[in-house]
C-alpha cells in the first residue's frame, strides 16, 4: 500500500506515515476538530516493542512533526493493549516526558460471538499507567455486548474510584455483592471458574509454564481464527479438522480441555442456582449461565470429535 512515487520512493515509511498524519490533522483541525486522535501504535510499534527495538525513535519523530506544523493542541495518542498482565504491554509507558497528549485504552471484551473474556485484569493495569502518567482520560475499546456487564462495571470502577477499588479479585467479588447480594459465594466462586477457564499464561515469566487457555481458546478451538489467511496453510482452513492431528499427540492438550469442561460445569450449575436465588439479579444470572454453557459446548464438542477420532483409528 505503499506509494512507490519518485517523490515517496526513497522516504521510509515511517515518514510517509507521519507526513499523511500531518496532513489529515491540520485539515481537521482547520475544520474546528479540538482533538485527532492516533493509535500508539502507528506511532509506536508492538512487533518494534517484542523484538527489543527501541520504540522512542518514531514517537519523538511525531512529537517533532507536531510541533512543526502546530499540531500539539489537537493532537492525542491512545495507548492500547489487550494483554492482562503489564509486562506483556506493548509500552512500558506512554511516555509523558514527549509532552504529547495521550488517552489509555482498555478492553472491555471482544470476540464474544466466540466465546466470553474477562477484562478485568487489563482494566486494572491500565489504570495504573493512567494514574502513573497522568493521561488526560479513558476511552474503552470493546463491543458491546451484555455478557461482558462485569468488565463494563469494574472498567468504571477502576477509572472513576482507582484507589476504592483494589486488587482484580476484590473488584470482583464487590460486583458479585452488588448484583448477587444473596447468593454472593455461588457468584465469586462462578466468575474464578470462568477467569480460569480463558486464563491466560504471562508469557514473561520463565517460571510460569500453565497452558494458556486463551490462546488454545481463540487459536485453535473457536472457529474465527480459522477466518484468517496464515502462510503456509491452505485457504479456506479446515475447522476443525487441522488441530486433529496436534491433539493426537499432544495428550496434554486434551487433559485440559476436560479439566476446562468441569469449571464450565461447576459454573453453569452455580449461575443456575444463583439465577433462582430471591435478590439476585436473574437476568445477568442468566446470561452468565448461558456464557458457561457455551465454554462447556466447546469443550464437549471437542471431546466428542476427539473420541470420534479414536473409533476412526482403531
Amino acid at each position: 500500500p505503499w506509494c512507490k512515487c519518485p517523490a515517496c520512493r526513497e522516504k521510509s515509511k515511517g515518514d510517509i506515515l507521519i507526513g499523511h498524519a500531518v496532513k489529515l490533522m491540520k485539515h481537521l483541525k482547520e475544520k474546528g476538530m479540538k482533538t485527532v486522535y492516533m493509535y500508539n501504535d502507528m506511532i509506536v510499534e508492538h512487533k518494534t516493542v517484542h523484538n527489543g527495538g527501541n520504540p522512542a525513535n518514531r514517537a519523538e519523530q511525531f512529537m517533532r512533526a507536531m510541533k512543526e506544523n502546530d499540531l500539539l493542541d489537537v493532537a492525542c495518542l491512545d495507548w492500547w493493549s489487550y494483554k492482562e498482565q503489564r509486562e506483556q504491554f506493548p509500552f512500558k509507558s506512554t511516555q509523558p516526558e514527549l509532552g504529547l497528549r495521550a488517552t489509555v485504552k482498555p478492553w472491555n471484551g471482544y470476540f464474544h460471538w466466540a466465546f466470553m473474556i474477562s477484562a478485568v485484569k487489563n482494566n486494572y493495569h491500565m489504570s495504573n499507567v493512567a494514574r502513573e502518567d497522568g493521561v488526560e482520560g479513558v476511552r474503552s475499546y470493546s463491543a458491546w455486548d451484555n455478557s461482558y456487564h462485569r468488565n463494563h462495571q469494574i472498567q468504571a470502577d477502576y477509572f472513576w474510584n482507582r484507589e476504592g477499588t483494589g486488587e482484580p479479585h476484590e473488584a470482583s467479588a464487590r460486583y458479585a455483592r452488588r448484583h448477587f447480594p444473596t447468593a454472593v459465594e455461588d457468584a465469586v466462586r462462578a466468575f474464578d471458574c470462568m477467569d480460569d477457564f480463558t486464563r491466560r499464561r504471562n508469557q514473561k515469566d520463565p517460571n510460569n509454564t500453565e497452558t494458556s487457555r486463551y490462546d488454545m481458546l481463540f487459536e485453535n478451538m473457536t472457529s474465527y481464527r480459522y477466518t484468517y489467511f496464515i502462510k503456509g496453510k491452505d485457504y479456506p482452513r479446515n475447522y476443525p479438522g487441522e488441530m486433529v492431528p496436534r491433539l493426537r499427540t499432544e495428550p496434554e492438550y486434551m487433559e485440559d480441555v476436560q479439566k476446562m469442561y468441569a469449571l464450565a460445569t461447576e459454573a453453569f450449575e452455580r449461575f443456575d442456582r444463583i439465577a433462582q436465588t430471591p435478590g439476585c439479579d436473574r437476568t445477568l444470572a442468566l446470561r452468565y449461565q448461558y456464557e458457561a454453557r457455551n465454554y462447556r459446548n466447546i469443550c464437549r464438542d471437542w471431546i466428542s470429535i476427539m473420541e470420534m477420532d479414536m473409533w476412526i483409528i482403531y
